[in-house]
């Protein structure tokens, strides 16, 4: 839900917000926004992070695959850019998806993190501008992370045992 997040502003202001913009036949969608709602676009020279409240980590250490799955509409100039960073730690952030120009509309994206399985992670979607030309900015909204869980692998009835050509590997 959206009371998980936080925002975080490296450089000029606190610009993620929550805000009604429609979306599938829904005219009261909320939804995250990365923008100034006085002038309906985004600031020049921001450096803001939309992120996980007390950097809640999500456990995929049982997991054997997973993917970060959002929608996300955007109108971003060039020069500017929204990232998706993920981080074992909360320390050290690696980018996994990067977003600029006009998505035309709602998109619904995904991401694989299966080199993250194992352990905890935090992700968070950051923006940045320059000094010049702004735009409307970066919506998202229904963020998920959906990971695949085996709790009971199957039983097996293959043998194992035996040798393996001249070097019996067993």
């Amino acid at each position: 839900g959206i009371d998980k997040w936080k925002i975080e502003r490296i450089r000029a202001g606190d610009w993620w917000q929550i805000t009604t913009i429609p979306k599938d036949g829904n005219v009261d969608n909320k939804a995250f926004w990365c923008g100034d709602e006085l002038i309906d676009m985004y600031p020049a020279n921001i450096d803001n992070i939309l992120v996980l409240k007390d950097l809640f980590p999500i456990d995929l250490s049982k997991s054997f695959g997973a993917m970060v799955i959002f929608s996300t509409w955007y109108n971003i100039s060039e020069g500017d850019l929204g990232t998706l960073e993920i981080s074992e730690d909360g320390n050290l952030w690696q980018v996994i998806g990067s977003y600029s120009g006009d998505s035309n509309g709602w998109i619904t994206d995904s991401t694989d993190i299966t080199s993250w399985i194992g352990g905890d992670i935090v992700i968070r979607f950051r923006f940045t501008s320059d000094n010049s030309i702004e735009n409307k900015g970066w919506y998202i909204d229904d963020v998920k992370v959906v990971a695949m869980l085996d709790y009971d692998p199957p039983d097996t009835t293959c043998n194992l045992a035996g040798t393996m050509g001249e070097n019996n590997w067993y």
